[in-house]
This record gives structure tokens, C-alpha cells and sequence, in this order.
């Protein structure tokens, strides 16, 4: 009967080791999705390849949006891919805990505050940084100006 028993643990334990490592497995490529839409990774990396294509039709007079897959295929979104690929991959430094933590953080009411507070915090950010770097500007323009005298 002990034997039975520990038999039957023991592939209960197997079964369990088996069948819980793919879902956990599903469960944290969800987790790494939900974080991936909440960075909005998807719309930055579009966002990235159609400002680089309508650079690049600007500055050359032969290169049309018209004839730009003819010239570039795939390339672009080969591009925008790997970077979202390069996103979802850089989630590997967290362990399976630590994934899940910070899921659950971000699910709880605090971390759907927070998520909702960011949202303000990340464009004000940005105007700052804006107002920093022309700032920068001015100052090698006016620097520039200086070197030439």
C-alpha cells in the first residue's frame, strides 16, 4: 500500500510537473502581451517605420509611397517585427515570479491607478525633455555662432 501510495504521488507530481509548465509557459507570454499593450509597443514601432518611410520618400524624388514596395519589400516590416520582438524578449531578464508580481501588481487597484497616472506622466515627460533639448539647441547654435567669429 505505501508503495502504491508513493507511486501514485510520485506521477501525480510528474503529471503535475508536465502540465503546468506549458501553462505557466502561456500564462507568462499573456502577461509579457498585456505589458507589450500597455507600453502600446505595437503602435510605437508603426508609428517608428512610417515616420522613417515618409523620411526617406522626402528625401529622395525617386522613391514614391506609390513604387516603395517595389524598391523595399518587406523590409520595413521586418523591421517593425523585430522591434517588438526585441521588446517581448527583453521581458527574459524577469524570472516567472517576477513576471507574475508585477502582473498582479498592475491588475491590482494601486496598479490600475498607477497605470492610468502614467498615462499623464509619460507626455509630460516628454514636454519636458523637449524644452530640454531646445534648450540644448539654442545652446550649441549660439556656441557655433561664437567658434565662426
Amino acid at each position: 500500500m505505501l508503495a502504491e501510495l508513493s507511486r501514485t504521488k510520485l506521477l501525480l507530481l510528474l503529471c503535475g510537473a508536465f502540465f503546468s509548465a506549458p501553462t505557466l509557459a502561456a500564462d507568462r507570454a499573456e502577461m509579457i502581451d498585456f505589458f507589450l499593450e500597455f507600453e502600446e509597443v505595437e503602435e510605437y514601432a508603426t508609428e517608428s517605420i512610417d515616420k522613417l518611410r515618409d523620411e526617406l520618400i522626402a528625401s529622395d524624388k525617386k522613391i514614391t509611397l506609390r513604387n516603395f514596395p517595389e524598391h523595399f519589400g518587406a523590409l520595413f516590416e521586418d523591421y517593425r517585427d523585430a522591434l517588438i520582438d526585441a521588446n517581448r524578449e527583453a521581458y527574459a531578464v524577469y524570472s516567472d515570479e517576477e513576471i507574475k508580481q508585477l502582473y498582479d501588481f498592475y491588475r491590482s487597484d494601486f496598479g490600475t491607478w498607477y497605470l492610468q497616472e502614467v498615462e499623464a506622466f509619460g507626455p509630460r515627460v516628454r514636454e519636458l525633455m523637449q524644452d530640454a533639448s531646445k534648450t540644448l539647441q539654442a545652446g550649441v547654435a549660439e556656441r557655433r555662432r561664437n567658434i565662426r567669429k
